[in-house]
């Protein structure tokens, strides 16, 4: 198998990886950052998988104890941090015992590799205890954070890392990657781009799963008629999102994707419903509502309270 043959799209970054593997010059630290489900963290093992990969012809090679190793997870030199559950952060207490992991020295071969997931959602405790490992590498440490955003990390780590910047596929490449796994062109596809908003490693998850798809499609008829006046239905959204055992990002999400879809509706047609209680001016400040909410999720909120009253604004004159 060829080096990230299964990363789809943002060919520069898989370049700039590839000569980085070609010429062994590393840098301490890497930031990959994208929105969720641009396959960040799937380049980042794969890159690992390079590094440490025996064969120097071709690499990965894929049969090697090394890459055997890190495909089962189980190198004891590469060292993967992430958050207990989704809507939690990295905790200061998982740093510092990166930082003991750190001080000493790799079980196998010249180098370790740490690869800090949801990297945005450290406290400034956590970032200050980071930067102080990027100021003063270790010799052979190399860390790879990877991020959904770029906006909460302080910029004296960003000054520090080799930044690539992941972005959702084009349509006709997303297209192209699904119709390759067996999905037929056509509504479906369309519906399933519209949803990820072309971000495959989502894509390919509902391909595989289409329970998140019919998800979707329930929260979308429950808000279209919650947009024609129905506002009881607003508090069915958090109870379906529980029901189906989605957390309150994950449910923030689909909601965004809706109203940007709505809001697409209504400048491209000039459409005037008279029935229709989601103008543009109110689809612009539930977006961005949404959009901050996210953002504090730091903050100890009660989300589902927060994301009635974000929909509550629909009845608003």
């Amino acid at each position: 198998m060829l080096m990230f043959e299964l990363i789809y799209g943002n060919d520069k970054n898989k370049n700039i990886l590839k000569e980085i593997i070609k010429t062994g010059r590393y840098s301490h630290a890497y930031l990959f950052a994208g929105p969720k489900g641009t396959q960040k963290r799937d380049a980042a093992i794969e890159f690992a998988k390079s590094i440490f990969c025996l064969d120097k012809h071709k690499r990965p090679c894929g049969t090697c104890d090394q890459c055997i190793k890190v495909k089962n997870d189980n190198h004891p030199d590469l060292h993967e941090i992430k958050t207990g559950a989704e809507g939690e952060s990295i905790k200061i207490s998982q740093i510092r015992q990166l930082q003991k992991s750190a001080a000493l020295k790799p079980y196998e071969g010249d180098r370790k590799i740490y690869i800090i997931n949801s990297c945005e959602t450290m406290g400034i405790p956590s970032q200050n205890a980071i930067l102080k490992i990027l100021e003063e590498p270790e010799e052979g440490i190399i860390i790879i954070l990877v991020a959904n955003s770029k906006s909460s990390i302080i910029p004296t780590i960003l000054s520090r890392c080799q930044i690539l910047n992941f972005v959702p596929l084009q349509y006709e490449e997303f297209c192209k990657v699904l119709k390759e796994k067996g999905m037929e062109e056509g509504a479906e596809m369309k519906f399933l781009y519209q949803v990820t908003q072309g971000r495959i490693g989502e894509a390919l998850l509902s391909f595989e799963d289409s329970s998140k798809l019919d998800l979707y499609k329930s929260i979308s008829a429950i808000m279209d008629k919650i947009c024609t006046g129905n506002f009881d239905k607003i508090f069915k959204i958090p109870d379906i999102a529980k029901e189906n055992n989605i957390k309150e990002l994950e449910l923030t999400d689909y909601l965004l994707i809706y109203l940007r879809h709505k809001l697409l509706d209504k400048i491209t047609r000039d459409e005037n419903n008279e029935t229709d209680y989601l103008t543009v001016e109110k689809i612009n400040d539930i977006i961005e509502a949404i959009m901050d909410l996210q953002t504090n999720t730091k903050i100890n909120l009660n989300m589902p309270l927060q994301i009635e009253n974000l929909l509550l604004r629909i009845q608003e004159e």
